[in-house]
């Protein structure tokens, strides 16, 4: 007889909590609005062009909250959750067959040869790859151009970045997309749905970790702390939309499906949030649910593109298709006339750190900017000597720049720099500092000087 499934939060332990969705539907309309029809024809044509039919779907804070509060396991592969006595499982394959991304091994990329001689960044960006999502946002609302190719792979790049890659405000998006996607087929053939579903499951296995003691302890100290607040990276809607496929009891009263569109995400609508008490009521306490502990593809889903990456695997092996090694991928960032590249970087993993890139820029770019900080720190350096003069020069100390106060041993003394309540040490008349050559000054202490001598430890 197989062991009783246990939840990783016991549920004595189950807390409310509050979500934010880092990945937002917005683009999708603001796409429609902005292309022209020559352009969004293109665009449809993309790897992104099937969610320009998705239909509405709110975010459910409750419902996602609940269902990562029954994980009972997790790894790099897949999660899987206890609802009702039944045991469900998203995996990259769930992924794909909710949301029709390629999933496939990551590729060897050449992008040496751009598309056009004017890059988008150039065209439409002002020049500028340091962006967060909500300037991305503005600058394609602002973006005007004759270009349509230009103009839908920015398109491509907003909804990349603001809908499968949701990050948190502050942080910049990874400027070597800005660099692939001036190379259509490569960017268009690119598994960005094994990048995004890494993104979001890493969020997901993250979202909760030390939760129950933070909770605890917030509600020991104010007592009117009421829930957990936090977010979810990359596309967590398409946990929400494999929520609806596996979870049968949702449908119709938290989601409506309609038609037999594929991928699975087109045919889901939601123009409601749920509240909390329904979802406990008619969802979450009941002891017995139906749950497809894994989605399998139907005939007509398993031809299509998407879904090749999964059928050499044998039986239902997630972990057979998806443990490659992530940093594989190697990237051609500049070719010469054999065809070798002068500099291969390697691609990271989406890690779960926002900030992590998937490639570096070329090493020119990276030596220019090396450059510029080391003349903003020469600049500083010469303005922190003229500072110090100044001061000396009004302390009457003899001084020869440039130097940096140091804690120096004298005899058994230690000298420091006396930050608040001034003293004068008659213990000593000269001190010693060092210069940043390493080399020892003697600067004669003057009487109203605040350099003290104290007794070492």
């Amino acid at each position: 007889m197989a062991p009783k499934l246990q939840t990783n939060i016991k549920e004595s332990e189950f807390f409310p909590g509050k979500i934010t969705c880092l990945s937002t539907l917005r683009p999708i309309e603001n796409i429609k609005l902005k292309l022209t029809e020559h352009q969004e024809k293109i665009f449809k044509n993309s790897c992104f062009g099937h969610f320009i039919d998705m239909k509405e779907v709110q975010f459910s804070s409750h419902l996602c909250h609940k269902m990562l509060l029954r994980e009972v396991s997790s790894n790099d592969y897949e999660m899987r959750f206890l609802v009702g006595g039944s045991e469900g499982r998203f995996s990259m394959k769930e992924f794909a067959l909710i949301s029709g991304l390629n999933c496939g091994k990551y590729p060897r990329l050449d992008i040496s040869q751009k598309d056009e001689d004017e890059t988008v960044c150039d065209a439409l960006l002002n020049g500028e790859t340091r962006f967060t999502n909500q300037q991305l946002e503005k600058a394609f609302l602002a973006a005007d151009t004759a270009n349509d190719m230009q103009m839908v792979k920015l398109a491509m790049l907003y909804f990349l970045e603001c809908v499968l890659l949701g990050k948190e405000r502050k942080v910049l998006i990874d400027t070597s997309h800005i660099h692939m996607v001036d190379h259509f087929e490569t960017f268009n053939n690119f598994p960005w749905g094994r990048k995004s579903f890494n993104v979001t499951l890493s969020g997901m296995r993250r979202a909760l970790k030390n939760r129950v003691q933070k909770f605890q302890a917030k509600q020991a100290t104010k007592p009117v702390h009421k829930e957990e607040k936090y977010s979810l990276l990359g596309f967590p809607y398409s946990f929400q939309v494999w929520a609806y496929e596996a979870i049968s009891v949702l449908t119709p009263t938290f989601a409506q499906k309609e038609g037999h569109a594929l991928p699975r995400i087109l045919n889901w609508k939601a123009m409601s949030i749920p509240k909390e008490t329904q979802l406990e009521k008619e969802v979450f306490l009941k002891k017995t649910v139906k749950v497809y502990q894994m989605l399998n593809p139907t005939k007509t889903e398993k031809e299509k593109a998407y879904m090749q990456c999964w059928m050499h695997l044998t039986g239902d092996n997630v972990q057979e298709a998806v443990a490659e090694d992530d940093n594989e991928l190697q990237l051609l960032v500049s070719g010469d006339k054999d065809g070798h590249g002068e500099e291969l970087e390697e691609l990271d993993a989406y890690s779960d750190a926002p900030s992590q890139k998937m490639f570096s820029p070329p090493r020119q770019q990276k030596n220019a900017e090396l450059g510029e900080i080391k003349n903003q720190l020469d600049r500083l350096e010469e303005k922190v000597d003229q500072i110090l003069q100044l001061l000396l020069a009004k302390k009457s100390l003899s001084y020869q720049p440039p130097f940096r106060l140091q804690e120096s041993v004298y005899g058994n003394n230690t000298m420091r720099r006396k930050s608040k309540k001034r003293k004068r040490s008659s213990r000593a008349k000269n001190v010693v500092m060092t210069d940043i050559r390493g080399n020892d000054l003697v600067v004669s202490e003057n009487g109203g000087d605040n350099l003290e001598m104290t007794d070492s430890l």
